[in-house]
């Protein structure tokens, strides 16, 4: 955009990373480049903000003829990169990711869907990170930052695509795999599901600044309190990663070491 505040051009980076803008010819010296972390598609589009009423996280370059290598009209090369602990990388690792999961679902939006994060480094929720009213809540505090957690993300978007697409009554709350209400079981283990698909691994990962917090192979399900309920019966209590593993099993793709799984969706 110019220095006073007016666009001339508008893209988006592909999934890996690139971009290019085309524009009518305004002098370099008054053209200043600015990257948000915003995602906007006629099916949908996200947005990683500080605050829930903030604009999105974003940073605005020098002006473009620090970057001139030639005198005259030409294209400018610009690379930009954020190391990991600058809040424009966290914030543009969401949105991509998030990316991911929307896409999936893409095919089977009625409406346009947004999905809005709000995150930023050393903000921490009082719960953790979690849906909420068509939000979401993501951790970026000292001890247990979700903004690289890519299955986190994805699992708390799975809770805003059920929202809006699905069915859950789940009357929400903290979990942690253990057998509980099978409302909550069922709401949490879709919404891991959810994130399983989308990025194509059986493997859920939730990291915290002292190491794993959560390391599940949704495949092998190692995890005792998956199978089964809490009392035998079909009343009993049940874990969420019961839900998950089945939902996976109905997704992935077929395995010569499974010959009993000729199912996938």
């Amino acid at each position: 955009r110019l220095s006073d505040g007016v666009p001339v051009a508008r893209t988006e980076t592909s999934e890996d990373g690139f971009y290019s803008l085309r524009a009518r010819y305004v002098e370099p010296d008054q053209v200043v480049l600015v990257i948000s972390a915003l995602v906007e598609r006629a099916q949908y589009n996200i947005t990683v903000r500080p605050a829930d009423d903030a604009l999105p996280h974003q940073r605005t370059s020098a002006p473009l003829s620090t970057y001139q290598t030639s005198t005259s009209p030409a294209p400018i090369d610009l690379v930009v990169s954020f190391p990991a602990d600058d809040p424009m990388a966290g914030a543009l690792n969401i949105a991509t990711v998030a990316r991911l999961g929307l896409e999936l679902v893409t095919p089977f939006l009625d409406t346009p869907l947004s999905a809005s994060f709000a995150w930023a480094p050393g903000l921490a929720h009082d719960c953790g990170s979690c849906y909420s009213d068509g939000r979401i809540l993501l951790a970026g505090g000292q001890f247990d930052p979700d903004e690289f957690d890519d299955m986190v993300i994805l699992h708390e978007l799975g809770h805003l695509i059920m929202d809006a697409i699905g069915w859950d009554d789940s009357p929400g709350g903290s979990h942690d795999g253990s057998r509980t209400n099978p409302l909550v079981a069922f709401g949490e283990g879709i919404a891991t599901a959810l994130a399983l698909f989308a990025s194509r691994e059986s493997v859920y990962i939730d990291t915290a600044s002292s190491g794993a917090r959560s390391l599940e192979d949704l495949e092998a399900l190692p995890y005792l309190a998956a199978y089964g309920t809490g009392n035998g019966g079909l009343d009993g209590v049940v874990s969420e990663w019961m839900t998950a593993g089945l939902a996976w099993d109905l997704f992935d793709p077929q395995n010569p070491l499974e010959p009993f799984d000729s199912f996938e969706i």
